[in-house]
């Protein structure tokens, strides 16, 4: 089985596997068992995103015009990973103790973000695949929708980049998406947000790859003559948020190189999106300066501490 396919048989696996992720995943959050089962859960749900890099390398050197989309399990691996890093019993206070006291019980938090830290790569080169800009399944699927035609699915990059953002989120304890207000239960707590050995492993590849995206599903991307749908817009728009709240909490490493790619920061910085996104912009703007300051800060005094996103329970984003 590879990772993208073109049979038309898959589309029925989601419905199959949902039923039976259903039940595994209320084994695994099982809190009286310890989460005893939640290891073996996570390494299922990676087991369906990735088969193994020669997939990757057939589909990338595929030729011809079959439509090819993200196999059904991928779809149904991210976004079951993605449901787990936000579901309650994972964001509560409780999922970060561990609950039982046998060989088999783990800490469900810690559990998670190392089966997510481990996966980063994977998601580095899923992101590359659906890239509207030059994705081998952005290619197909103009072929796919033919002349004046319409998909019925969400275009592929919104399937996995709309499933990558709660991981990250997770990672970052942050709701980027919706106040920049913590993820866990119990307020920001320093220990639970991006550690710099978490950062270095999402900047080598996805961090990129999302940036790339970004630009690519803009109004110069190359999008379809009609405009982005509104779940592409809304997508776009979390992804901004969440490269943000990684710039941020790793500013040295990730803030750095988000303001130095000219197509990001041409956007960002533009007087077009401060006028539609005054919020985001003037977010965006704070910290292009907090990255000018920590490199004048390294000549003279020493480097100064990067700031993070103060994680406040009652602090709101207003909608721009």
């Amino acid at each position: 089985c590879s990772l993208l396919s073109s049979r038309p048989g898959a589309a029925d696996i989601p419905l199959l596997w949902s039923r039976v992720l259903c039940v595994l995943q209320d084994r695994a959050l099982d809190r009286n068992r310890g989460h005893d089962a939640l290891p073996c859960y996570l390494q299922l749900l990676s087991g369906l995103i990735l088969y193994t890099d020669q997939s990757i390398a057939s589909i990338l050197h595929t030729s011809g015009d079959d439509p090819i989309e993200l196999v059904a399990t991928t779809k149904v691996g991210l976004s079951s990973f993605a449901n787990i890093c936000s579901c309650k019993e994972m964001t509560d206070a409780g999922s970060g103790k561990m609950a039982g006291t046998t060989a088999w019980s783990v800490c469900p938090r810690d559990e998670v973000r190392k089966s997510l830290i481990e996966a980063m790569d994977l998601f580095g080169q899923l992101v590359e695949i659906v890239n509207p800009h030059n994705g081998i399944c952005a290619d197909r699927r103009k072929n796919i929708l033919g002349e004046g035609g319409m998909s019925g699915s969400p275009a592929p990059w919104v399937q996995v980049v709309g499933c990558i953002i709660p991981m990250l989120e997770y990672l970052m304890n942050l709701r980027a998406r919706h106040g920049f207000v913590p993820l866990f239960d119990g307020g920001g707590n320093s220990s639970y947000s991006l550690s710099k050995a978490h950062a270095k492993e999402i900047s080598s590849d996805l961090f990129r790859e999302l940036l790339s995206t970004f630009v690519a599903t803009g109004p110069q991307g190359g999008m379809p003559e009609d405009g982005p749908t509104e779940a592409e817009q809304a997508v776009r728009m979390e992804l901004l948020r969440t490269l943000l709240g990684l710039s941020i909490q790793s500013l040295d490493l990730m803030g750095r190189y988000a303001v130095r790619v000219p197509g990001f920061a041409g956007v960002v910085h533009s007087s077009a999106f401060m006028e539609e996104h005054p919020v985001d912009g003037i977010l965006w703007s704070a910290m292009g300066s907090a990255v000018l300051e920590s490199r004048a800060g390294g000549g003279s005094g020493g480097p100064k501490q990067p700031p993070r996103l103060k994680l406040r329970a009652n602090s709101k984003l207003a909608a721009a």
